[in-house]
C-alpha cells in the first residue's frame, strides 16, 4: 500500500493485537526519485508489529507481512501542516452504511 497524505497514522491488528505508528512526510528530494525508494516492510505477528514506529515519504510503498490471523486497520490520527505542526483528528465510525451502499445491490 502507499499512503499519500503527509500526516500521522495509527495501525492496529484488530485480531492479533499488534500496533504501530506511521508518519508520512512530504519530502521533495525523496519523492523525486520514487522508483528508487525501498519498500518498507512491517512484520505482523501475534500481539506485535515490527517496526512499531515507521517513517515514510509520501507514496513510498508499505508492505505488511502477515504471520498470523489479522485484520489490519489504518487510521489517520493527525494532519501535518506545512510548518510541521500536527492537527489532531477525531476518529469516528458510522454504524450504518450510507444510503448509496444499501441501494447499490438492488
Amino acid at each position: 500500500m502507499s499512503l499519500l497524505e503527509p500526516t500521522t497514522y495509527s495501525v492496529a491488528d484488530h485480531i492479533g493485537g499488534g500496533k504501530a505508528d506511521i508518519t508520512v512526510k512530504r519530502d521533495p528530494k525523496r519523492t523525486k526519485n520514487l522508483k528508487k525508494l525501498e519498500l518498507v516492510y512491517v512484520e505482523v505477528k501475534q500481539g506485535n508489529m515490527e517496526p512499531s514506529g515507521i517513517e515514510l515519504a509520501s507514496a513510498q510503498g508499505l508492505v505488511f507481512r502477515i504471520g498470523t490471523d489479522s485484520r489490519i486497520v489504518v487510521t489517520k490520527t493527525a494532519q501535518i501542516t506545512d510548518e510541521g505542526e500536527r492537527v489532531l483528528h477525531r476518529a469516528f465510525r458510522n454504524a450504518s452504511p450510507p444510503e448509496a451502499s444499501r441501494n447499490s445491490n438492488s
